[in-house]
């Protein structure tokens, strides 16, 4: 079972407000990007756009803006929080009309570095415009090519190296198609050993190589799937790996996580309240290796979204009862530790929610905000800026785990420099400096002077920690030290005997 440990929950997320202008139809999918154009030389608008499939066939989306630098300001005099960007000022349901099957349009999703959406609508993966709205491709139907419109049931899609890998599932089959100039190029065919459940397509040591992980009712596998056309009349299939047996039949959901300070590439598969992270690196050695590490939950997730800093799965209630029932919930887990921070209570609702988020650059910096659709309701939840979330670990003397944060943040702004930052205000000498103090008291003095290296902090500070038996040698360097700062002093512990040579060498390292 889940243990929500006491020390480790904070609010990560705080719900702000209900998106109020949806069209009155159910919501079936959700997905979101951030549009940036230039107004002038000057100025730069970023806003963000929400789009939305819904349960009779339609397609729409909500335009979002931020708030201007006058309101910024305001909110920062009132308080550190700044008030949400998620503010519908225009809602469009003329994306795509409903069809007359009534069809829910069952999966969507944005490419923002190639400009398109890409979804199943009545059966058929077609593409649209992000800019101009308009539907630009869908999968052909050829003599040379397989037939699947209308009856495509889930799609994958990843990038690499400038190639838009799209797989394709219906029934018992998978194909493989390439996305370019608005067109799907078919590359390949599988059968499959029964319909698959969930579908995710991953990276690989190739860029000409796509790696497809398979959620069956009892086990995962994944299969190496070649971009060449295959021209040879029995092309060998392609490589299987087992990479999950489980004992009974369950909701399969999986999910690809970026490399991070924390872990290499990897991918994360669900089965019943568990979660087990596997290497990507290691899906096409014929073995994924041993299970890194596992993650649980108070309830079999839905759907689960990654972001920078943590992990959202989407909890339905539980028929049965017991840990899962009443309504549905979030429940955000740190993606360092794995451990569960936050349960978030949702609306009752005749339809599962869909979860989606979105990183919308500020002139505040960049925010982060949770987007839930319950039946005919969108919530906007914000992340609560990480400086704030640093002052409450910092209060509870938690350095280790603040710098962790930090950590995963700049992460984050090394791979997309562009959208801005999500450390604004946030001190990161001081908590360097906080950490060392803390590791020193404990006597763990070799990595404390590499956290006050890292703090720059000025030699005279350091040396009150040091024991006077230790400074008679260094009298003249002494006397050379200004000890100016206005930093609060630092509290000097005492050391046992056996300590002071590892207190001297500690000292030498910092002043070489």
């Amino acid at each position: 079972r889940v243990v929500f440990d006491i020390r480790m929950q904070r609010d990560v997320f705080e719900r702000l407000t209900v998106v109020d202008g949806l069209p009155p139809h159910a919501v079936h999918s959700i997905s979101s990007a951030s549009t940036i154009s230039v107004a002038s030389s000057s100025s730069l608008d970023s806003n963000a756009r929400v789009f939305i499939g819904c349960a009779d066939g339609s397609l729409c989306f909500l335009e979002c803006n931020r708030p201007s630098k006058t309101a910024v300001l305001k909110a920062r005099e009132v308080s550190n929080r700044i008030q949400s960007s998620v503010v519908c000022v225009k809602f469009d349901p003329a994306m795509r009309k409903p069809n007359r099957e009534k069809k829910p349009t069952l999966s969507i999703q944005c490419i923002e570095t190639w400009g398109v959406l890409l979804g199943i609508f009545e059966g058929t993966l077609c593409s649209y415009d992000l800019k101009t709205l308009q539907q630009v491709g869908t999968v052909s139907s050829t003599a040379s090519e397989p037939n699947i419109r209308g009856v495509c049931s889930l799609f994958a899609v990843h990038e690499k190296a400038g190639i838009v890998s799209v797989a394709c599932s219906t029934k018992k089959k998978l194909y493989l198609y390439q996305y370019t100039q608005s067109t799907f190029v078919f590359r390949r065919e599988v059968a499959l050993v029964e319909v698959p459940k969930s579908l995710l397509a991953v990276s690989s040591s190739s860029p000409s190589l796509v790696v497809a992980v398979l959620g069956f009712k009892k086990f995962y596998d994944s299969l190496d799937l070649s971009l060449a056309a295959s021209t040879a009349l029995n092309p060998p299939p392609p490589v299987t790996t087992r990479l999950l047996d489980v004992d009974k039949e369950h909701r399969m959901v999986s999910l690809e996580l970026p490399a991070s300070p924390c872990r290499g590439p990897s991918i994360l598969l669900v089965h019943s309240s568990q979660g087990q992270l596997l290497e990507t690196s290691r899906l096409q050695s014929g073995s994924p290796g041993e299970r890194e590490e596992c993650i649980q939950w108070l309830g079999p997730p839905a759907s689960l979204q990654g972001s920078p800093l943590f992990l959202v799965a989407l909890v339905l209630p539980d028929p049965r009862g017991g840990a899962g029932a009443g309504t549905g919930f979030l429940e955000v887990h740190d993606l360092w530790t794995l451990q569960a921070l936050q349960k978030i209570p949702l609306p009752a609702s005749s339809l599962p929610p869909q979860l989606a988020l979105l990183l919308l650059p500020t002139e505040a910096g960049l925010e982060m905000h949770l987007l839930v659709a319950v039946g005919e309701a969108l919530l906007a939840l914000r992340m609560v800026p990480v400086a704030s979330q640093v002052e409450t670990l910092t209060a509870l003397r938690m350095y280790e785990r603040a710098l962790h944060l930090v950590t995963l943040c700049q992460g984050q702004q090394a791979r997309d420099r562009d959208r801005g930052s999500l450390l604004v205000g946030v001190d990161l000498r001081r908590l360097q400096e906080l950490q060392a103090h803390s590791l020193w008291v404990a006597g763990d003095l070799e990595r404390a002077v590499s956290h006050f290296l890292r703090a720059r902090t000025p030699l005279a500070r350091l040396l009150r920690l040091v024991p006077a038996e230790l400074l008679a040698p260094l009298s003249a360097l002494l006397a050379l030290q200004r000890d100016d700062d206005d930093d609060a002093p630092l509290a000097a512990p005492a050391l046992p005997p056996g300590q002071l040579p590892r207190a001297a060498a500690a000292l030498v390292t910092f002043c070489e």
